[in-house]
């Protein structure tokens, strides 16, 4: 989990994080709101729809390789894929 909320945008560029949620992988990464996310792991992404699927890809490593412009300028940003731990009473 990203641990963002995402928005389209009018001109299919991209999704722009409207919230990152504290203490995330997000923030955690240094994603902020107003970020608008064009490549997970080097596919391109136009829309919210898009983005779900590629975060949802299985990934050889342990991050997720996100490109932003961030004030019109390309940030490549590490975010590390946090680990499902499991868990039962005993």
């Amino acid at each position: 989990r990203l641990g963002a909320t995402i928005q389209d945008t009018e001109e299919g560029n991209g999704v722009k994080i409207l919230e990152v949620d504290e203490g995330g992988a997000a923030a955690k990464s240094g994603l902020q709101p107003e970020d608008l996310i064009t490549e997970i792991n080097g596919k391109k992404v136009t829309n919210v729809q898009e983005a779900r699927e590629a975060l949802r890809e299985k990934n050889a490593s342990d991050n997720w390789r996100i490109q932003t412009l961030r004030g019109g300028k390309p940030v490549t940003i590490e975010v590390k894929i946090p680990k499902e731990l499991k868990k039962s009473e005993l």
